[in-house]
């Protein structure tokens, strides 16, 4: 099957993180490890690779968050499988994974919103009031084109691409009329097939998505510079606080 760009850039990044690590750990590059493993007996190979695999979620651990590492790690695992040393169910389970920190999310409240929208461009005000409104995730958001909103109703319909979803499957979703305004106005500025969110006109929306992400980041440092953040080092008001926004907002509508 193929694999959508989103995919694909993230394969390729782990991939170039396991290589920069077995210059660093093993002053060989990962073409030497993976040679090596191969002129090794089965049982040999097994146990060398799990131990390859054990020192870079070590390494990694240092670096990203517990969830993170485990995603990483899975597609190493499939490129040690496509290179033919197969791993199964039995033989991962003598890896061990950093243990992730539950930590009670902050509550994203209207004056906080209030405040972040205040102090954004035009441009991303009307980005935030989307994704506010909608409940889809920064990666799908950045991705849409003009011809991906329905404005012949009495609200702006999105349908969201299959390929850009975390399930694979499209969806439809709608924003606020609130947002309605700010939305239009970007919309009537662009063709049909114009990113409407999105930086990154000739690839992936990877690089859209980061540099969103950076930004939004400096604003919160910027409107709440004494907001601690999280014992794991996160910020507590990220992207996506915006969605669990909508979310707890959509459930206490089903609730009244």
């Amino acid at each position: 099957s193929v694999l959508d760009p989103r995919t694909l850039a993230n394969k390729k990044q782990v991939l170039k993180q396991f290589s920069k690590f077995c210059k660093s750990k093993f002053k060989e590059s990962d073409e030497e490890i993976l040679s090596e493993l191969m002129k090794q007996s089965q049982d040999e190979r097994i146990i060398n690779a799990c131990d390859v695999i054990q020192l870079f979620i070590n390494y990694l651990s240092k670096k990203v968050k517990p969830q993170t590492v485990k995603g990483y790690v899975g597609h190493v695992i499939g490129y040690f499988n496509y290179r033919g040393i197969k791993l199964t169910s039995l033989d991962k389970k003598i890896i061990r994974y950093p243990k992730e920190i539950k930590e009670e999310k902050f509550p994203l409240s209207k004056e906080d919103i209030k405040q972040i929208l205040d102090n954004s461009s035009y441009r991303r005000k009307t980005l935030y009031f989307v994704l506010l409104s909608s409940g889809m995730r920064i990666g799908e958001t950045i991705a849409l084109r003009k011809k991906d909103f329905d404005t012949e109703g009495k609200r702006i319909m999105i349908n969201i691409p299959a390929i850009f979803t975390k399930t694979k499957k499209s969806r439809r979703t709608f924003v606020s009329l609130e947002a309605q305004g700010y939305l239009m106005k970007r919309l009537d500025e662009i063709e049909d097939n114009d990113l409407v969110f999105g930086t990154n006109k000739k690839g992936t929306s990877v690089i859209s998505e980061v540099t969103e992400t950076k930004t939004f980041s400096k604003l919160i440092d910027k409107v709440f510079p004494k907001l601690e953040r999280y014992e794991s080092g996160t910020r507590r008001i990220t992207l996506h606080s915006f969605r669990s926004f909508f979310i707890t907002q959509a459930v206490r509508t089903v609730s009244d």
